[in-house]
């Protein structure tokens, strides 16, 4: 069988920045392989795994952005701000309204919850993310970034790649990464609870909080980042509170049915 793929032999294959599990690797040898201590952080922007349970799409909504829809509500919110306003309230609802709306008629109504990891927990908190998400115990999919410097030639290649340039940082992380948690549908308040919970069961044990609210990826591909974005727009639709305190029919079970056999041990 072929021998184990080098750190330089994923780099040069992945595409979009992402080294992605593709099932061509067992689960825990790969997770193992490329824990985020382990991948440089001046080459590859996410490492990433999508739920093999059966019904669960990747990090993908079935929608194609388009970004051309969302301008008129973001246009309303940018003239307030020109003429020297503050952003009344009611009108930051009825914008971020808005955009969902063009969400769910492009079909992109993925979303993610967000959590931070210092450097010295990630591999611990990303393992049993990683496990929980190809089995379908999670959301469709989840991606962390890495917290490796990386092999001094790694590091080189990266300053003459202009391929791989585009996605990176260029200092080493010495700080919380994000990792995020997917869910294919915004809308669906029941999966949204259900995986929320399970993601902060499964950090409970490594004492890593989950504070971080439900971001639309419609709001991350529009540039809706952090609380200073130029239309001064919340990041995020619900808090972790909101979410734990909705009234809703609990989720069917993750699936249990996969496509393929997962090999999870040796």
């Amino acid at each position: 069988s072929r021998g184990a793929r080098t750190m330089a032999e994923r780099i040069r294959s992945m595409a979009g920045g992402r080294i992605v599990w593709d099932d061509t690797e067992p689960l825990h040898r790969w997770i193992e392989a490329v824990k985020p201590s382990l991948v440089p952080a001046a080459q590859v922007a996410w490492v990433q795994v999508h739920s093999r349970a059966a019904g669960t799409p990747g990090s993908s909504g079935g929608g194609d952005f388009s970004e051309a829809p969302y301008q008129p509500a973001l246009q309303q919110i940018s003239d307030i701000i020109d003429r020297g306003a503050n952003v009344p309230a009611a009108a930051k609802r009825e914008c971020v309204e808005r955009l969902l709306d063009t969400a769910r008629r492009q079909g992109y109504t993925t979303g993610k919850w967000m959590v931070f990891l210092e450097p010295g927990v990630a591999d611990a908190a990303w393992a049993a993310i990683a496990r929980a998400t190809a089995t379908g115990e999670l959301g469709c999919s989840a991606k962390v970034a890495p917290t490796g410097a990386g092999p001094d030639e790694l590091v080189r290649e990266a300053a003459i790649s202009p391929h791989i340039s585009p996605y990176l940082p260029h200092e080493l992380v010495r700080e919380a990464v994000v990792c995020c948690v997917y869910v294919r549908d915004f809308d669906e308040r029941a999966e949204l609870q259900r995986v929320l919970r399970a993601l902060m069961a499964l950090m409970a044990p490594l004492q890593v909080p989950v504070t971080a609210g439900f971001k639309p990826d419609a709001f991350t591909m529009l540039g809706i980042d952090g609380k200073q974005n130029r239309w001064r727009l919340p990041p995020t639709v619900h808090s972790v509170a909101e979410a734990l305190a909705w009234d809703v029919a609990p989720a069917p079970p993750a699936p249990g049915t996969q496509q393929d056999p997962i090999e999870l041990d040796g």
